[in-house]
């Protein structure tokens, strides 16, 4: 009888003691896997955080966008995009300077400048998205690249004459406003 009290306290505590090293393999499993997480959001984070290109307004924002353009930095016009359209703006710039249409493309936000209205609605809060729009008219049939909203690739579309209104979308992120469309 003495045999088999011990061979049971044994049974038990082997048990037991794998009952607890489960446990404590979950919740060190589960630490792990938080702190995995945590390091893919500081990585996602990094660049939104590190941001300092834009201004305390879309106004303002917009302005530096137009000096650098002017100054012919097109990589730092390109940074007053939000980040995930930065390297495609600067992508576009550089087809304009190319092909010789930067003075042409500056001349026209200018002009938008000077008779932009302030576009307020729902979406468009002015509290971390803004807007303005424009009136610009189209004299002969032209192609332009715009970005299809599912694939995300730059498709040529055909725009007939005509007078069309458009938009400069600003997002505001980390207190710096960002151009988003243009």
């Amino acid at each position: 009888m003495k045999k088999f009290k011990k061979i049971i306290l044994l049974v038990l505590i082997f048990i037991a003691g794998f009952g607890i090293g489960n446990a404590v393999k979950y919740y060190l499993d589960m630490w792990r896997a938080d702190m995995s997480v945590q390091t893919f959001l500081n990585a996602i984070e990094a660049p939104y955080k590190n941001d300092n290109y834009g201004g305390a307004t879309p106004e303002e924002t917009f302005d530096m966008y137009l000096t650098a353009l002017k100054k012919g930095d097109l990589e730092l016009a390109s940074k007053y995009f939000v980040i995930g359209k930065q390297e495609n703006r600067l992508a576009i710039l550089s087809d304009k300077k190319d092909n010789n249409e930067l003075d042409d493309y500056i001349a026209k936000l200018e002009n938008a400048k000077n008779t932009w209205k302030i576009k307020k609605d729902e979406f468009y809060n002015w509290e971390s998205r803004a807007a303005y729009e424009y009136e610009t008219v189209v004299e002969k049939l032209k192609y332009i690249e715009v970005e299809n909203p599912v694939s995300k690739q730059l498709e040529k579309v055909a725009v007939k004459p005509g007078k069309y209104n458009e938009i400069i979308h600003f997002e505001k992120n980390n207190n710096i406003w960002k151009l988003y469309l243009l």
